[in-house]
């Protein structure tokens, strides 16, 4: 594989350094915005792999998935993985192309709204070269735990790109692993039922 990461918004994690399960996705969705005024209106294909482009309209892709199954409110790691496609750079104007990835509050549904959905990129891709593959592993634990925190139910990823008219991508392989702990005092709970139950079994 050709690609790299040029610049990134939020810290790499190391391959491998989180044990984390994934969590399960719940919707995913391309948004399009043709008339370029920052408002989505039409779906796209319900696929990631699917053009991530601005030069005919400014079309993301989405992804969400769900909190849920988080063993408590404390994140301890979450590692977005995955894989940018580039299709074209079109050549057109400034090149090289730009794509970036944001996390937002989701609904677990596909919604026209998240296309425009206050968000935190957590990185940022620049590919030089057609059909180059960038694979990216990136460190998501504080916005996943300010969404936890702000009561969010789903996990949203959003992929746009960046440099208009420039560059056409796909997402590819794309995964989010999170671990969580239960708050103190329920852990401590949860032993003290544990034991009783023990004892129970025992007499």
């Amino acid at each position: 594989m050709n690609g790299y990461v040029i610049a990134t918004a939020g810290a790499l994690a190391c391959a491998g350094a989180v044990s984390a399960a994934p969590l399960a996705a719940s919707a995913e969705f391309g948004v399009r915005d043709n008339n370029f005024d920052g408002i989505g209106d039409e779906f796209a294909s319900a696929s990631l792999a699917d053009a991530i482009e601005t030069r005919f309209r400014d079309q993301r892709a989405h992804i969400e998935y769900d909190l849920s199954s988080l063993a408590g409110p404390t994140v301890t790691s979450a590692t977005l993985t995955g894989t940018f496609d580039e299709q074209f750079s079109f050549r057109f104007g400034t090149s090289p192309a730009t794509a970036e990835i944001a996390i937002y509050a989701g609904n677990g549904a596909s919604d026209l709204g998240d296309f425009s959905a206050p968000a935190t990129v957590v990185l940022s891709v620049t590919l030089e070269d057609d059909f180059d593959l960038a694979d990216f592993s990136v460190d998501v634990a504080s916005a996943i735990q300010a969404l936890v925190d702000a009561g969010a139910t789903h996990a949203g990823v959003r992929f746009r790109s960046v440099t208009q008219g420039v560059g056409q991508f796909d997402a590819i392989n794309i995964a989010l692993n999170v671990e969580a702990i239960p708050a103190p005092g329920v852990a401590a709970l949860a032993g003290v039922a544990g034991a009783f139950a023990a004892r129970r079994r025992r007499a």
